[in-house]
């Protein structure tokens, strides 16, 4: 598909951010919320020392965590995933991608439902694309392979109070264009019915989890 022929960045957004998968990701990552909340209650557990060094950022793994499953299940869209490293191979994050390759999706816990969060490497570079994706828009003539969008929830010591899916300026002080899921009525509806109701948290889904991250901090899903 010729990214040239959208005329602003909100184009691209309902072209790639279906309302199944808002309400699939609203529902996923509220979810994760709950399942944080969880471990959390867990004092043996969560007082160790790999949980002690992970805590500031625990609930931004379990939210990629909970997304990846929901897409390699086939329920938020046409969509595929990989968990890659920033370039220092430091850390290690949940990268999306659109079946077609056209647009790239990363996620983040940030404090402020306007904030976009910065200082990493792999988003510069990806922001950087946008400013070539707004030339082609504008009808400069320019090759764009890529569109970089962020998925931004949080904070999780104040609860989930939004998810916002949007599009970064190259220097990533503003949005291009974004949407916020629980501002959205028609959304929220949806995730009420009961084909969207979130599943049972039992003790099971925990154990998973906990399994899972420490695979993640250990390196293990990456080997």
């Amino acid at each position: 598909m010729d990214l040239a022929k959208f005329k602003t960045a909100d184009d691209i957004l309902k072209e790639y951010v279906s309302d199944v998968m808002k309400i699939e990701l609203g529902r996923t990552i509220k979810k994760a919320y709950q399942i944080t909340q969880q471990i959390k209650r867990d004092r043996d557990l969560f007082e160790s020392f790999l949980f002690k060094n992970i805590e500031t950022y625990l609930n931004s793994i379990v939210v990629e965590l909970q997304i990846e499953k929901a897409i390699n299940e086939g329920r938020i869209g046409n969509l595929k995933c990989e968990i890659v490293p920033n370039i220092r191979k430091s850390h290690y994050h949940l990268e999306i991608r659109t079946i077609d390759g056209k647009c790239i999706f990363t996620v983040s816990q940030v404090r402020d439902k306007n904030q976009i969060p910065r200082r990493n490497i792999f988003r510069m570079n990806y922001s950087y694309s946008n400013q070539l994706t707004i030339d082609d828009i504008l009808g400069y003539e320019r090759k764009q392979d890529e569109v970089y969008l962020i998925i931004t929830h949080g904070y999780f010591k104040e609860g989930l109070n939004f998810i916002n899916i949007g599009i970064p300026s190259p220097n990533l002080n503003d949005w291009f264009a974004k949407v916020s899921l629980l501002e959205d009525q028609k959304i929220m509806t949806e995730i009420e019915k009961p084909e969207y109701i979130i599943e049972e948290i039992n003790d099971d889904l925990i154990l998973e989890v906990k399994q899972e991250i420490i695979k993640r901090v250990s390196g293990d899903d990456k080997k």
